[in-house]
């Protein structure tokens, strides 16, 4: 456990207002005989919003495993604001795809909510178009893990 890590139980849940973004590709550049990795800008500042709207909702180290889930909702097509289309939200298949947005989440929560993204033993994502009355967001729990324990058949 890390020093700041704490022993909770709690379970927090939080939003982070916007469409949600994926984690891109790593970028690289040539600094003379040397390359370099960076992150796309986008990529950054979606990761630093999480971090601000996870440490405001009061979410602090945890130092065991840790359990993320995630729905991202993404802003919905002017097809499918017609009356008869449903209100609620609507299962989404278009991009970022949901391992990169979890993928970015998990990044964003790191330092934050667990000192490693290697503590995280349970993750879920659903990926939809906002209802109607809403707008695109991403809504985040993040706890310890529950104990599990498989035995052979």
């Amino acid at each position: 456990m890390t020093d700041n890590a704490t022993d909770t139980t709690e379970t927090i849940t939080f939003s982070v207002p916007g469409p949600p973004k994926g984690q891109g590709r790593p970028r690289f550049a040539r600094i003379g005989a040397f390359v370099r990795t960076y992150d796309r800008a986008e990529s950054r500042d979606w990761k630093s919003k999480v971090a601000l709207f996870a440490k405001a909702a009061g979410v602090r180290l945890i130092g065991g495993p840790v359990a993320i889930s995630a729905v991202a909702f993404l802003a919905r097509p002017k097809r499918l604001m017609r009356k008869r289309d449903e209100d609620g939200a609507i299962t989404a298949t278009s991009k970022p795809d949901v391992d990169n947005i979890l993928k970015a989440v998990q990044d964003g929560l790191t330092g934050v909510a667990y000192a490693d993204d290697a503590q995280i033993v349970e993750a879920t994502i659903l990926k939809m178009y906002h209802a109607k009355p809403s707008g695109p967001e991403t809504t985040v729990s993040v706890g310890p893990a529950r104990k599990v324990v498989l035995h052979a058949p």
